[in-house]
Formats: structure tokens, C-alpha cells, sequence
């Protein structure tokens, strides 16, 4: 198994962002595959979510899919590291 940490943190001079930590992980949640394996974590500015992948191979794609669910409008203003 491998596991891919996204972060996401709020960027703190986007007036249009949303600024709950909770809206913004369900939002990101919504927009990863149904068969996404994952655990989140919930802290007071920002999330963790832990996504297992069986292979390697598989986290290049991920990675991919992660930069495009950040630019969706909703989650304008947030950012993501690993």
C-alpha cells in the first residue's frame, strides 16, 4: 500500500474562499474517484486527507487529479502539499 498526504490550507488573503477546513475537505472529497481509499483529519486551519493506493505507479495520476480538483471554484483559495 502506498499513501499519498494531501494537505489543504486556506490562503489567507482570498476574501471568496471558503474559510471552514470542513467544507473545504467535503468539497474535495466530492470531486475524488468513489474508489479513492482515504481518512481525513479535521484541525482548525486546514485538513489531511490520507489516500491508500495499491501501487506506486498509481500517485503520478493522483497527484494529476488532485491539482485539478483544487482549481475547481469551490475551493478557490486553498491550497495542497504532500
Amino acid at each position: 500500500m502506498v499513501n499519498l498526504r494531501i494537505q489543504g490550507s486556506a490562503d489567507q488573503d482570498a476574501a471568496d474562499c471558503p474559510r471552514l477546513p470542513e467544507t473545504a475537505c467535503i468539497r474535495l472529497v466530492a470531486l475524488l474517484p468513489p474508489q479513492w481509499r482515504w481518512q481525513q483529519t479535521i484541525g482548525d486551519a486546514g485538513f489531511t486527507l490520507d489516500v491508500l493506493f495499491d501501487e506506486q505507479d498509481e500517485l503520478g495520476p493522483a497527484r494529476q487529479l488532485v491539482d485539478r480538483a483544487f482549481r475547481d471554484p469551490c475551493l478557490r483559495g486553498w491550497t495542497w502539499t504532500q
